[in-house]
């Protein structure tokens, strides 16, 4: 693999991983602070 291939699977997971993270968020109740850190 060229490292143009794995910067943009590296970048496509790490996309995949952060939308995954922010749809999970919206659908669980907030906590008291919704500006705190994720924890997973």
């Amino acid at each position: 693999m060229t490292w143009a291939l794995v910067v943009l699977a590296l970048g496509a997971l790490v996309g995949i991983g952060t939308t995954a993270a922010l749809l999970a968020r919206k659908d669980r109740p907030l906590p008291d602070d919704p500006d705190a850190p994720l924890f997973i």
